[in-house]
């Protein structure tokens, strides 16, 4: 059950890592897939034979933009669009 959901992680994490590209290189618009893949990745880890891979079950989240970096970011902005309206009287 483990491999699948490597493979899961590795084709999301790769789409959304090529959906950033497009953001910064390319200028254009396009939409993470959230969660998806940082969440397959970590599941697999504690699927897979190798114990120590237990050890790792963090990484996946990290370097999926669309898991944690997408949580960060969103929170961010949310959070300046809260201070925003406060600091304004809005």
């Amino acid at each position: 059950m483990g491999w699948p959901l490597a493979v899961v992680f590795v084709f999301v994490t790769a789409g959304n890592l090529a959906i950033v590209y497009r953001w910064f290189v390319l200028k254009r618009h396009g939409s993470l897939v959230p969660l998806i893949g940082g969440a397959a990745g970590a599941t697999a880890c504690f699927l897979l034979p190798a114990d120590s891979l237990r050890y790792w079950w963090f990484v996946p989240l990290l370097v999926d933009p669309g898991a944690v970096p997408l949580i960060i970011i969103t929170a961010t902005f949310v959070a300046g669009q809260l201070f925003k309206r406060l600091t304004n009287g809005d």
